[in-house]
């Protein structure tokens, strides 16, 4: 296996990245999604990246999402202001419980793990660190 291999590990399914818009409340109603099941590990739990999550799992479902910021700090509401991210193809489609993003446009990129590679290229050295993107304030 080359020195990229995890890359493909990690990423087995071959998904195509998609950039889209979202309203600030679709991305709301996706990480709400993404955190309903904690504590329990499930397999929809987002994976975030240029913004901080905070949420309180102790909260009832749908109700546990408290703040959401860019990761200069800038909040995002839950309204109709928009943004742009990126996701699989797949999580675009809606899947894994993901239907508040179904039906809407969204351009077709590479391939996820080839995204990553080059990523990791550019970088030339990683230095993986706890950046509290996602927090989750029970027991606090």
């Amino acid at each position: 296996m080359d020195k990229f291999g995890d890359a493909y590990a990690v990423l087995p399914f071959g998904n195509d990245t998609v950039t889209r818009t979202v309203t600030g409340s679709q991305l709301w109603a996706m990480l709400e999604h993404s955190v309903e099941a904690l504590p329990a590990p499930a397999g929809w739990f987002g994976q975030v990246s240029g913004i901080k999550v905070t949420f309180d799992s102790s909260k009832p479902a749908k109700s546990r999402v408290v703040a959401v910021a860019l990761s200069d700090g800038t909040p995002i509401a839950p309204n109709e202001q928009s943004y742009t991210m990126a996701t699989s193809d797949f999580i675009h489609a809606g899947g894994d419980g993901y239907g508040m993003l179904k039906g809407a446009a969204g351009v077709v990129r590479d391939k996820m793990a080839e995204v990553l590679i080059e990523h990791i290229k550019g970088l030339g050295t990683i230095a993986p660190a706890i950046e509290g993107r996602l927090v989750d304030q029970a027991g606090q």
